[in-house]
């Protein structure tokens, strides 16, 4: 049985040691790893001391869309060294809130055993794709994952008084400022406590609700709509099937499945028995973190990062049953080395089979020589030094090469042109009146011979045509105004 247990947490620890490895590869890496731009103009144009929530942002140049809450923007801008190297910083800011999180599992596991106990879980918690490949990536999950752990912890320990929910509620705050799309967690601690003190439970609504409203009167006062505008209207995508049935394909995995069963069945038997206050709690968080997740994983432009935070609400709360069943399983052995076993024939199944994740080998058209060839491309066409390239194919490549970005978003952008969320006047206006010094199309664009019934994409595409003319065709399609205005 010890050796059993000491393989089980030394191939915990290669898992932990694979994830710092890819962690420390993804902050080095030089360039946009697969649409960080995004985030990354941002916080950019945060750093400048440009509106980031602004229509003169989001619908005039630069066309830089962002719909997130402003704390992670906040931190990253304002770290030191963030002119130097943004993107090295805004990674390192996730990995930290990534370590801290872990961390979280560790400190608040009961188990004799804890730090074995807690390096199992947060080394099977960094088997999981989404969670190894996030962990150093230029976006505010982990920020999120982070103070939600916070919120949920605050309760969970002993006595619940006023102190306890009134700390809940400033980290339950804090996540949805990092990410308002991260409320399982408040939901999580307010259900729980209208279960177990009423009093607390309108306490903690009242509280959470104070600090939102206050923060977004000042939003209000100092931005005015475009906030919520950017951050509650802009991200309410359709819902698709196929992207559904997509995204969750690609968690099927072994590990996968036994985690989510195994935790849906520990779910089960605390909320079946009078469980202790940690166990309650963290059941509630695993369903509401899962009722979520399933609300929203089929919206166009979801991704498996979705993932993130119903991952670690299992492990979490499998490991708190872990830690209430220690005593019943000392007198069955059987039980004792399941515990062991399972988590190390998982974790070297995940290690054997080597699925790296895509980040780990960034796609061709995300390497620095390729996105210095293009640039090199683009220059021989003589345009100015600090030009203004909207590129409509790969728009990674612009900050990589220091210039700056238009459009940031080029799947957001189309479904708001598409379901009428957002008008695309302005961009063909910008288009028309030459504000673009270089266009970049695919290769073998051209006009459509008869123009009718155009989507609002066809409808850019033919602005460009009508407005500017092909002038090179390499790696992209190349257009020039034909009536260059000067700067």
């Amino acid at each position: 049985m010890t050796i059993i247990k000491k393989w089980t947490v030394a191939l915990s620890l290669i898992s932990i040691g694979r994830f710092l490895w890819v962690s420390v590869t993804q902050v080095l890496y030089p360039v946009d790893l697969i649409f960080e731009s995004p985030t990354w103009n941002t916080a950019l144009l945060l750093h400048k001391g440009i509106n980031i929530y602004s229509a003169q942002t989001y619908d005039a140049p630069p066309f830089n869309l962002n719909i997130y809450t402003p704390l992670y923007f906040v931190l990253v801008s304002f770290m030191p060294g963030f002119s130097h190297a943004p993107l090295a910083v805004g990674r390192m800011v996730s990995l930290f809130f990534a370590l801290a999180s872990a961390a979280l599992l560790i400190v608040t596991t009961a188990s004799r055993n804890r730090m074995q106990m807690g390096l199992i879980g947060v080394g099977w918690l960094f088997l999981f794709t989404p969670v190894l490949v996030n962990g150093a990536f230029f976006r505010m999950e982990f920020m999120a994952l982070f103070f939600s752990a916070c919120a949920v912890a605050a309760l969970r320990r002993a006595p619940l008084n006023s102190k306890a929910t009134a700390i809940a509620a400033l980290f339950a705050f804090f996540s949805v400022m990092s990410k308002q799309t991260y409320i399982a967690a408040p939901v999580a601690c307010f259900i729980y406590l209208l279960w177990s003190n009423l009093r607390q439970a309108f306490r903690f609504a009242a509280l959470f609700c104070l600090f939102l409203g206050f923060s977004f009167f000042c939003f209000y006062q100092f931005i005015g709509e475009d906030f919520f505008w950017s951050i509650l209207v802009a991200p309410r995508n359709p819902l698709r099937l196929d992207l559904f049935m997509s995204n969750l394909g690609y968690m099927f995995t072994p590990s996968f499945f036994v985690l989510v069963g195994l935790s849906a069945a520990a779910c089960y038997g605390i909320l079946r028995s009078a469980a202790s206050r940690p166990g309650l709690l963290n059941a509630v968080y695993f369903l509401t973190s899962w009722t979520w997740l399933f609300a929203s994983l089929g919206k166009i432009g979801a991704t498996t990062n979705y993932f993130i935070e119903p991952l670690f609400a299992s492990v979490w709360l499998l490991l708190t049953w872990i830690d209430a069943q220690e005593e019943h399983w000392q007198a069955r052995p059987i039980c004792r080395y399941a515990l062991v076993l399972l988590p190390l024939a998982l974790t070297a199944d995940a290690l054997i089979t080597r699925n790296e994740p895509h980040y780990l080998r960034p796609p061709a058209q995300n390497t620095p020589e390729r996105f210095q060839m293009i640039k090199r491309e683009m220059e021989s066409l003589n345009i100015p030094s600090s030009p203004r390239v909207l590129n409509l194919v790969l728009t990674t490549h612009s900050l990589s090469v220091g210039w700056d970005l238009y459009l940031n978003d080029p799947i957001l952008y189309p479904v708001l042109w598409n379901t009428g969320t957002l008008s695309n006047r302005s961009l063909l206006a910008a288009i028309d009146d030459g504000y673009f010094d270089l266009i970049a199309l695919p290769r073998g664009s051209r006009p459509r011979p008869e123009p009718r019934q155009l989507t609002p994409v066809q409808q850019v595409y033919q602005h460009v045509f009508d407005r500017y003319q092909l002038k090179s065709e390499s790696t992209f399609a190349y257009y020039l105004p034909r009536n260059p205005r000067g700067r």
